[in-house]
Parts: structure tokens; C-alpha cells; sequence
């Protein structure tokens, strides 16, 4: 809200970041269009590279790694343009932080396309997100560290390699004492996902059960939901039904 009414107030050089701002704080739809805002008068006023490629990558990780917060998925046409505006601008930032977030952002590529990804595809995307790897860990940056992994961990989903993409995301719990609770939630939620596909049901109930149990009242609400809906899922084949309807309930408040 503070946000929204300074864009009220804002003389025009000041729009571009905060609408990129509000992207940041806003989920779904409402922060993709705020990205895409940010995006269009960023290159109206001709500001920095690395301000239009960190918004590049940050509606990229909209659309591509949060795609199940979009309700209006972008064509394939907005993505394909969107990446090429990217690769463009990457040759020539100057932020490291900006490049990575937008190298880390095309990883995950072949989870937005889905069934339709190649090998191609998988391939690409997988020495993208190395690349950007290297540099969060040259800058110590765990944030970006785990969403290199977890782009990791959707190029090894997309060929079926599901035990090396859970490894990728318990290296995320590795240092989970420094990221910020979207990020465990997340990280939890990949590693019962991947153990639930390998037939370990007992990980996937210990992790959601872990990921439920970092939420307090009025937090997280839409990354408590896919921790939830993957421990109804668990909970479900474990025949544990009461528990069951309890975490579905639970999920349908959210």
C-alpha cells in the first residue's frame, strides 16, 4: 500500500524502481505486471543496463520459476522475446548480481515448458544456471545460490533424474540457517516432491511436516500452499487420511 500510493506521488524518474519494488513484494499476476511496468519505463527513460536486465530476470523467475502464482501464463512468443532481451543486455552489465539473477532465471526454462522441454533445452538451461552459480558463490550471495540450485534441480527433473534433483535441494537446506523463509519453504517442498516421485515417502512426510512448522499465523501464504498441497499428496498415499483432510483443509483457508 505505502508503495502503491508513492507511485501516486512519484515524479517519473522515481516510477521504474518502484514499480519494480512493488514487483518484488507483490506474488503473481499483480507482481508480473508491475515487473513488466518497470520494464517498459525503464527503457522509455533510458536507464542503466543492469536495472533492465535485473528486471528481465526477476519477471523471468515470475513467470518461469513461480509459474503456479500466474494466472495469465505469458505466450511462448513474450518468453522467447523476453530471454533474447536478456542474453542481449547480459554482454553488457556490468552488476554481477544483475547477470546472475538473469542466468539463474533462464535455468529454469525447461520447467516452464514442461512434457514439451528437449534435451536441447534441458542442456542449455543447465550450463545457464551453472554460470550463474559461479557467481553467487563468488559473491556469497545465498539467496541466488539457492535459486541456482533449484533451477538445477528443474533440469534434472526434466529428464527424469529425480534422486540428483533431490540432492540438489537438500544442498539448498544446507544453508538454510541463511535464507529468508520463502526460500527454505521452497527448498523443503523440492526435496519431498523429488522423494515422493523416488517412492520415499517417509523424507516427504518428515519434510513437509518440516515446511508446514516454519509458518506462523499470516505468513507465507502462498508458499504455504504448495508446501501444503504436497503434504496432502504424501499424506494421502500414506493412507493417513484424517491428517489428510486436516492439511487440505488447511490448504483451502490459504
Amino acid at each position: 500500500r505505502h508503495l502503491r500510493a508513492a507511485i501516486e506521488l512519484a515524479t517519473p524518474e522515481a516510477l521504474p524502481v518502484l514499480q519494480e519494488r512493488l514487483g518484488d513484494v507483490s506474488g503473481g499476476d499483480a507482481g508480473a505486471e508491475a515487473y513488466r511496468i518497470a520494464l517498459r519505463l525503464s527503457g522509455e527513460s533510458g536507464r542503466s543496463i543492469d536495472q533492465e536486465l535485473r528486471i528481465v530476470g526477476s519477471l523471468l523467475i515470475r513467470y518461469m520459476r513461480f509459474q503456479g502464482t500466474i494466472g495469465n501464463r505469458p505466450s511462448a512468443d513474450e518468453i522467447h522475446h523476453l530471454r533474447a532481451r536478456g542474453r542481449t543486455l547480459v554482454g553488457r552489465a556490468r552488476d554481477e548480481r544483475a547477470i546472475a539473477s538473469f542466468l539463474i532465471a533462464d535455468g529454469f526454462y525447461p520447467f516452464w515448458r514442461g512434457p514439451q522441454a528437449t534435451v536441447a533445452d534441458a542442456t542449455e538451461a543447465e550450463a545457464s544456471a551453472r554460470r550463474g552459480l559461479a557467481v553467487a558463490d563468488r559473491l556469497d550471495d545465498p539467496r541466488l545460490r539457492s535459486a541456482a540450485l533449484d533451477a538445477l534441480t528443474c533440469c534434472a527433473q526434466s529428464r527424469g533424474a529425480w534422486a540428483q534433483a533431490r540432492q540438489y535441494s537438500q544442498e539448498r537446506l544446507g544453508s538454510e540457517d541463511r535464507l529468508d523463509l520463502h526460500e527454505r519453504l521452497d527448498a523443503y517442498t523440492m526435496v519431498a516432491w523429488a522423494s515422493a516421485m523416488l517412492g520415499d515417502l517417509a523424507e516427504a512426510d518428515r519434510t513437509t511436516f518440516a515446511a508446514l512448522g516454519l509458518i506462523q499465523s499470516g505468513q507465507a501464504h502462498w508458499w504455504g500452499l504448495h508446501s501444503a498441497a504436497w503434504r496432502a499428496y504424501v499424506l494421502t498415499l500414506l493412507g493417513r487420511w484424517d491428517e489428510a483432510l486436516a492439511v487440505a483443509e488447511h490448504a483451502r483457508t490459504i
